[in-house]
Formats: C-alpha cells, sequence, structure tokens
C-alpha cells in the first residue's frame, strides 16, 4: 500500500499470489540401508540439510520392510540393488507406476538374482531386465556434471559442495539386459 497521496487512489493497493508446492516425498527401498546412501545424498544432499533448505523428504526401508507402507502416499519410489524382489513388491511398483508414480530402479548390485528380476511383473514394469554382470573397466566411472539447466540438477549448479559430493561416488559394474516386450 502507498503511504502518500496521489491523484489516483485505486493502483495504490496491489494484491498477489504464488503457489506452494509440498516437498516431494519419497520412498528409499534396498536391501541394506548403506546401499541407498549414496542415492539418499543425491536427493537430498548434508549440505541442504544442514542449511534447512531440504527439497524432499525421504523415507528409507529395507526390502523386508516394504510390505509395512502404504505406497500410495509417496510421489516417488526408488528401488535400489534389491537382490530378490518378490512378486508382490513388483506387483506393488508396477501399480504405483500405473497411477501416476514416479519408479526409479538401480541394479547396481552383484548380489542382484536375475531370475528374481524376470518374472512378468517385473517385464510389464522395466524397460529391460538384468541377465548377468560384466565388468565395467578396469577403473570406476564417475559423474561429471557439464550441463546443468534440467531444473533436478539446479542445486547442484548453485552449490559447489553439492556438485563435489554427487561426483565422487564412482561405477565399476554394468548388467546385460534382456529388453523387455512393450519397451
Amino acid at each position: 500500500r502507498l503511504n502518500s497521496e496521489d491523484p489516483l487512489p485505486d493502483d495504490n493497493l496491489k494484491y498477489f499470489s504464488c503457489g506452494v508446492r509440498p516437498r516431494p516425498r519419497l520412498l528409499l527401498i534396498s536391501d541394506r540401508s548403506e546401499e541407498g546412501q549414496f542415492i539418499r545424498n543425491a536427493l537430498l544432499p548434508e549440505e541442504l540439510e544442514r542449511l534447512g533448505t531440504p527439497e524432499c523428504e525421504i523415507t528409507s526401508v529395507v526390502t523386508a520392510q516394504v510390505g509395512q507402507q502404504n505406497l500410495a502416499q509417496y510421489d516417488a519410489i526408488f528401488l535400489v540393488n534389491c537382490a530378490r524382489p518378490d512378486e508382490s513388491l513388483w506387483r506393488g511398483l508396477k501399480g504405483f507406476a500405473e497411477s501416476g508414480g514416479g519408479v526409479f530402479v538401480v541394479a547396481g548390485s552383484n548380489r542382484i538374482q536375475a531370475a528374481a528380476w524376470s518374472v512378468t511383473v517385473a517385464d510389464d514394469l522395466l524397460p529391460a531386465t538384468p541377465i548377468r554382470s560384466v565388468p565395467f573397466r578396469s577403473q570406476p566411472g564417475s559423474l561429471r556434471l557439464s550441463k546443468v539447466q534440467h531444473p533436478l540438477l539446479q542445486p547442484f549448479a548453485e552449490h559447489e559442495g553439492l556438485r563435489t559430493e554427487l561426483s565422487i561416488v564412482a561405477f565399476d559394474r554394468r548388467w546385460a539386459v534382456e529388453q523387455s516386450g512393450e519397451s
């Protein structure tokens, strides 16, 4: 509100509004809690937590506890290095994805049992299923952010500490996969 007098009092007061979105709720599922730590740190870096500006809310559970979770309360689910996801987990993830939820799957462990990933419901969900682990190369690879225009990468562009945290993750294996029928 303007406090001074002017010839047009109708323009002395203006209103505006802004939308506020809730933080995304993410579920991180892994056989061992420490296996999800790199992804957790990438999604919710310790530096942002220290600054009090977390971009999301993350619930971490081990695979054996997934049945206790209501998947519908999350915006996205991350399945990380689960050696033997059972068919009920695959069905839950498929239903979650079909209802609009995001599903991110990481098969980065040598403990993964390809047979548990080759069931029909997993084939319906995944673009490809793992067949066998293949050595990556003599030295592990790492990420280097060269283009950070995507909104997901903006926090990494703005904070040097976050870029460093993301770049220390080493990749030392890969999987031979079979493409799923619908892919």
